[in-house]
């Protein structure tokens, strides 16, 4: 019977989230309905096929492993810019646009659909379109961090995805297990020559080789070459597998020259940097050298917004494309057989199923007349379908969809020191403000120590928490990082106060509206004088704290902090407990009893079984282990940042945003 019912409830999560969202006070997503979508095709949200250019791109950065799409609706993210909802601490310039506007229901598979409809269109037309990709992979939901090496699971259903070229980006670059990881599967090999790391390279002492290609001619079937470049910002805190060449090095070596010699129609630059760093104007000056009137195309990522710089320079554009799988970047070049100057169209593509096949059919989109119905029947390829499954499978398996209790109120991890609205991070809708209570009952020893003080730095946490169940999936989401708190002990409340002023008035790492690091303290008194006080802190943020320390004259060393008969706890099993514990976000009675109904009904439980067994394929001991108890448990290993001794300092010019993107 304990089978039976551990069987039911892995195979059937995701349907009776469904029922169960609506038997409590928890609203369900908003559903799709046919008004709406025909206010959206009205409204020009669902625009036509994008114009072909003589050749095209197709844009996806940042990923960070959301290629499930997203349950909630919504790709929230860390930064906000103005016209989203909030203020910025700086004015956005005009090339910097809003979120996607419908929900973002569309994964991998979808795109797999998508890219294959426009290249039919493209067929048609006799034109060339280019799947590009600028880095950030992993990190960031189940399928990337429910793996003892970050991103194990995920990376061969990425092989599924026929990119033309990829890059590297940061987060790729944190842990030696998950590079060497991406070299040892064949991964980066796999692509052919096609994975893109200009100046990211083994160590020095593995002999320095290039970790991908140095650079690529790409060539489309109807004639177009472009030469792809792959750059990665000049980051400091990054493991010791890899080392980062800088820029005015690189553009200087001869194999760069050697590139340059290419005849091409155009040079694409996959540059995992902010759209406006100063580094894409030293690549471009490089790159100016040998070629002074070929069009350069700049696919950066790195800072999660939407932005594009139409007037980077002569015959030079730049785009980013979103994050978290939100949004598609569309580029399309058309050169002019006279003066050879290029004209080039831009758009964004939200990721919803029906805004993506309403955009990528083409000719046979009209032919629907507008009606949804028409248009999902002709999107969705075999391929497309049976890798949406293959994700869905793997999540299923690595239990990505476990619940760990019920969330009352929807909490934004934006509502955290956003200065128009005058909101303390502490305010009742804000996940920071949740945290606190995480930070005084689960890492604190006793809970709400008067003598211990939490510092964590804002970037974190990534992801909003919905009203309803919480799945491990959603756990990670918001905070995907397994990294160990630790202790350092013998801080007077003088120096703690020099400390903590120190750190709220450090470099900030982004242009976002929240405070660089939050302060929780156990009561409300704040730090005293007299008192002496223990830090924790992640060994994210260990090194910076240290070397503050240090500046104001009082080196200290930090320990693993472990509270009374536990291991060493991390960020992410905090939360775990704390979902486990609290009386707050313990599941309803009622939507429990809806569900058993909703399961008993269903022939006695015999068709969901075998819907379980289709899911695992056939294996009940993975669908039990999909169930089990997974703090501690070999197969779930969130992985850990860890910063490098360089830490703290950003290279001349260039904001080193750490863990936050």
């Amino acid at each position: 019977m304990g089978a039976y019912r551990v069987v039911l409830r892995t195979a059937m999560l995701c349907s009776l989230l469904e029922l169960y969202s609506t038997a409590t006070a928890y609203p369900p997503p908003p559903p799709i309905t046919p008004a709406m979508k025909a206010a959206a095709l009205k409204s020009g949200a669902l625009s036509a096929t994008p114009a072909l250019g003589d050749f095209s791109i197709i844009h996806i950065t940042d990923t960070h492993s959301w290629i499930a799409g997203h349950a909630h609706g919504t790709a929230t993210g860390m930064k906000q810019k103005a016209g989203e909802g909030g203020a910025d601490v700086r004015d956005p310039p005009k090339w910097v646009k809003n979120v996607a506007t419908s929900r973002q229901d569309a994964d991998y598979g979808d795109l797999v659909s998508f890219h294959a409809r426009i290249m039919q269109e493209a067929e048609r037309q006799k034109k060339d379109v280019f799947l590009l990709n600028s880095g950030d992979i992993v990190d960031g939901t189940g399928l990337s961090n429910l793996s003892p090496v970050n991103g194990r699971q995920l990376l061969p259903l990425l092989t599924k995805v026929p990119f033309d070229a990829l890059g590297i980006g940061n987060h790729e670059l944190y842990q030696s297990a998950t590079v060497g990881n991406m070299v040892s599967s064949g991964f980066v090999q796999g692509w052919g020559g096609r994975y893109i790391t200009s100046n990211v390279r083994h160590n020095a002492k593995d002999g320095g080789a290039p970790l991908g290609s140095k650079f690529r001619v790409v060539k489309g079937k109807f004639g177009t070459s472009i030469l792809v470049l792959g750059f990665m910002y000049e980051m400091r805190d990054h493991c010791d597998y890899v080392a980062i060449d800088k820029i005015k090095d690189v553009v200087a070596a001869a194999w760069f020259a050697t590139a340059m010699q290419s005849t091409v129609k155009a040079i694409v630059v996959l540059a995992h940097m902010d759209l406006q760093d100063p580094l894409t104007k030293a690549i471009l000056a490089g790159i100016r050298n040998f070629q002074p009137d070929t069009p350069v195309m700049f696919l950066t990522g790195h800072t999660h917004y939407r932005g594009y710089d139409a007037k980077m320079a002569r015959r030079a554009v730049s785009i980013e494309s979103g994050h978290y799988f939100s949004t598609i970047g569309f580029l399309s070049v058309t050169v002019d057989a006279a003066s050879g100057d290029p004209t080039f169209g831009q758009s964004w593509v939200d990721t919803n199923k029906l805004v993506m096949a309403k955009a990528s059919l083409g000719a046979a989109g009209p032919a629907c007349n507008g009606k949804a119905s028409c248009l999902m029947s002709k999107f969705a390829t075999p391929q497309g379908a049976k890798l949406s499954k293959d994700i869905l499978a793997v999540r299923v398996k690595m239990g990505a969809t476990r619940v760990l209790g019920c969330a009352p109120r929807h909490y934004s991890v934006l509502s955290c020191g956003v200065a128009s609205a005058s909101r303390a991070c502490s305010a009742v809708d804000s996940l920071w403000g949740l945290y606190f209570d995480v930070a005084r009952t689960q890492i604190m020893t006793p809970a709400r120590n008067p003598k211990q003080i939490v510092i964590e730095k804002t970037g974190s946490l990534r992801y909003d928490l919905f009203a309803g169940p919480i799945t491990f999936d959603d756990l990670l989401s918001l905070s995907p990082f397994g990294n160990k708190y630790v202790r350092i002990a013998g801080i007077n409340g003088d120096l703690m106060q020099q400390l903590l002023a120190a750190m709220r008035t450090d470099r900030r790492s982004s242009p976002t509206s929240k405070p660089n690091y939050v302060v929780i303290t156990g009561d409300d008194k704040g730090v005293q004088s007299g008192v002496t006080y223990e830090l924790l802190c992640t060994t994210y943020d260990r090194t910076n704290v240290l070397k503050k320390l240090a500046t104001l004259g009082a080196p200290k060393t930090a320990v693993a902090w472990r509270q009374t008969g536990k291991a060493s706890i991390n960020g992410t099993f905090v939360w775990d407990s704390f979902f486990e514990t609290s009386k707050v976000f313990q599941c309803p009675k009622t939507a429990a009893k809806a569900t058993a109904a909703a399961a008993a009904a269903k022939d006695g439980g015999s068709s969901l079984i075998i819907v379980a067994l289709v899911l695992v394929g056939g294996a009940v001991a993975a669908a039990l282990l999909a169930l089990k108890k997974i703090k501690g448990d070999e197969n779930f290993a969130p992985f850990e940042i860890t910063q490098g001794e360089e830490q703290g300092g950003a290279a001349p010019g260039h904001q080193d945003l750490g863990d936050e993107f």
